[in-house]
């Protein structure tokens, strides 16, 4: 600190001293040291008080004796101000021993007999040095406090469980987070051991840890499942760190992260991939299922326009029809379950579509649920795909019986509502308009105002694991507000739920099914067809039909064929019929390649199923799209469709 010449370290000194020819004696002794001294003198307690309110001092000399007062009183003004860190040094002609100590203990920093004034330059170096280092032990304590306190307010507010623990196991600290998963208080927690709470299965593997005694690695991560309170299972991933005193591991401390919601979603992630697979399957069944029914169809239909409703075979022959019929509504189940499913979106009559369900939504049910209709006088006319109509219903009563594990009713009725108006606050959030209503009701468990909040967002399901995806309320919603339509839902616990599907009514109405005693006659043709379908058994139907139809039919198994056929035949064809999925090439790619040659051709695809081939887009540049399986005359009257078309 003290220096010489220019470098001679300031020292603004508050002398307290009625004596001028003392003052003058120490401003003398200080001149001699390396202090470059600024000494203000006062004379009264008053002075003191406004000198140290003016400016900061770094050192208060103090006479012992004053007129009016002391240098005790003078050393309480200085620690009444604040600024009992300065340095007070006390000079003194004589000072008894009794009133040393006593001054001393008050709080001086030293004492100096004028007769030894040589002496104050130590002193005061000393002195100051002292008051230094107590400066900067003061800072380096608020700057540990400070420290601390962040330490502290991170430990507490982290969102992830902090704790320490001895090698007995028994919590020595954790924060806030830790003691809120567990469901405990604090003082709850810390009275517990963590191998007391610990899932039995893995409280071995916690006690070999803590009797390691440093034997595993300096840091490691390991999962646990801890049991808190009311015996909630809760898995964590543990980071785990010994701490080492004097080479000794003398405790733990850890750093868990709450695995739950990493586990629900891997949970999901793992049911979307099964579905996924499921999905595959099911749509490779349905495809090569739907060739199959091609044939069974085609020529059940073509044996019956052979024959009279008097001819012995003509009832068999019906039945056949009516069983692949049913059979392609059973693929087309699955079509709409692996979401390979070519909307066709035509105008439906609710009523039918749940008297055809009912028999398959009974054995769905089981014999413990009662399910009864009620279905609108009259028509109900909407325009919808006939797949996701069924998928609505399928889905609604499936978490209907699933409500009422113990058996219960089961009630689907059809109505008709107008929204808007004076009903207005009866359909809240419903746009108005005329709407067929499609209504779902059971005696369940029903749901709680949180449940309802959240009914319709994907993957949420009040399930047990394994028996929901959370996905069939999500589809329903998003299937109805593609349409236009809304899904109400009103429940209560215990008295189940009644769900409300509005669908927009359609003006027109549905298109009766064909008499086949009255069918129109088959539409004719001349033009040319290339037919590509790899199936056999579909190709020689369709090639047989059509060529008594009047076409004249190129046929190939495979795309590569159709091409070398093309070319051969001086790429002369008028429409294109090909199967979207094939080997080697699918009919989307055949199709393009046609196209390039022969812009003016036609595109006609038939399919068991779609992938992404893109045969929807396809649909929007004009090419015909049939899901097999489909009749003759449908057939016949979508490939004229397409070759009229433009």
């Amino acid at each position: 600190m003290p220096g010489t010449g220019d470098d001679a370290a300031q020292l603004r000194v508050l002398l307290v001293e009625d004596c001028e020819e003392d003052a003058e004696l120490l401003r003398h002794e200080l001149g001699r040291s390396e202090y470059a001294a600024e000494l203000v003198r006062v004379e009264t307690i008053d002075g003191i008080r406004t000198e140290l309110a003016r400016c900061p001092y770094d050192l208060v000399i103090s006479d012992y004796t004053l007129p009016e007062f002391d240098a005790r009183d003078a050393l309480r003004v200085l620690q009444e101000s604040g600024h009992d860190d300065i340095p007070f040094i006390v000079l003194s002609g004589s000072i008894s021993q009794e009133r040393l100590i006593e001054i001393l203990r008050m709080g001086a920093h030293g004492v100096v007999l004028k007769r030894d004034l040589i002496l104050l330059v130590p002193v005061v170096d000393r002195e100051l040095r002292a008051a230094r280092h107590r400066r900067e032990r003061l800072l380096a304590e608020e700057a540990l406090r400070a420290s601390e306190l962040r330490y502290r307010e991170l430990f507490e507010n982290a969102n992830d469980v902090i704790f320490t623990i001895d090698l007995d196991g028994r919590f020595q600290s954790l924060n806030r987070a830790a003691a809120c998963l567990l469901g405990y208080t604090r003082e709850e927690a810390i009275a517990r051991r963590l191998t007391d709470i610990v899932a039995p299965d893995g409280a071995e593997a916690l006690r070999a840890r803590l009797s390691a005694r440093g034997g595993e690695p300096a840091q490691t991560t390991f999962e646990a499942m801890l049991i808190g309170k009311g015996g909630r299972r809760i898995p964590l991933e543990i980071g785990w760190r010994p701490i080492v005193r004097d080479g000794a591991v003398v405790a733990f401390e850890a750093i868990a992260r709450d695995l739950t919601e990493r586990r629900r979603l891997e949970d999901q992630l793992r049911q979307a991939q099964k579905m996924e697979a499921v999905g595959r399957l099911a749509g490779g069944i349905a495809h090569d299922f739907n060739n199959l029914l091609m044939a069974v169809t085609g020529y059940s239909e073509l044996l019956l326009d052979r024959t009279t409703p008097t001819d012995p075979q003509h009832r068999g022959l019906e039945e056949i029809r009516k069983a692949a019929s049913r059979a392609a509504a059973l693929t087309r189940q699955l079509l709409m379950f692996s979401r390979k499913h070519v909307l066709e979106p035509v105008v439906l009559d609710v009523n039918a579509v749940v008297a055809d369900l009912e028999r398959m939504l009974r054995r769905l049910i089981g014999e413990d649920v009662e399910l009864t209709t009620s279905l609108m006088a009259g028509s109900a006319f909407v325009k919808a795909d006939r797949g996701q109509l069924e998928q609505i219903l399928m889905n609604l009563v499936v978490n209907a019986r699933d409500a009422m594990p113990e058996g219960g009713r089961l009630r689907i009725a059809t109505g008709a509502v107008t929204a808007g108006g004076a009903d207005q606050a009866r359909f809240p959030g419903v746009a108005p308009g005329e709407y067929v209503v499609i209504e779902v009701q059971d005696t369940g468990t029903g749901m709680d105002t949180a449940t309802l909040s959240h009914v319709f967002e994907p993957f949420f399901t009040t399930k047990e694991p394994g028996k929901g995806t959370g996905l069939g309320l999500s589809t329903v919603y998003g299937i109805v507000a593609q349409a236009g339509g809304s899904v109400l839902v009103d429940s209560e616990v215990g008295r189940g739920t009644q769900f409300r599907v509005l669908w927009p009514r359609s003006a027109e109405a549905a298109r009766p099914a064909a008499d086949r005693a009255h069918r129109p006659t088959l539409p004719l043709g001349t033009e040319h067809v290339l037919l590509v379908e790899d199936e056999n058994g579909v190709r020689e139907l369709i090639r047989d039909f059509l060529a008594r139809c009047g076409y004249t039919v190129i046929e190939a198994g495979s795309a590569p064929e159709a091409l070398e056929l093309f070319s051969r035949n001086g790429r002369r064809a008028d429409v294109l019929i090909t199967d979207v999925i094939m080997p080697q090439m699918n009919g989307r790619a055949l199709a393009e390649r046609l196209l390039a040659q022969q812009p003016s051709l036609k595109v006609l695809y038939i399919s068991g199923y779609t992938d992404d081939s893109g045969v929807e887009q396809s649909l929007h540049a004009g090419a015909g799209f049939l899901q097999k399986p489909f009749t003759p005359d449908v057939l016949a009257r979508k490939i004229r469709e397409v070759l009229d078309a433009g």
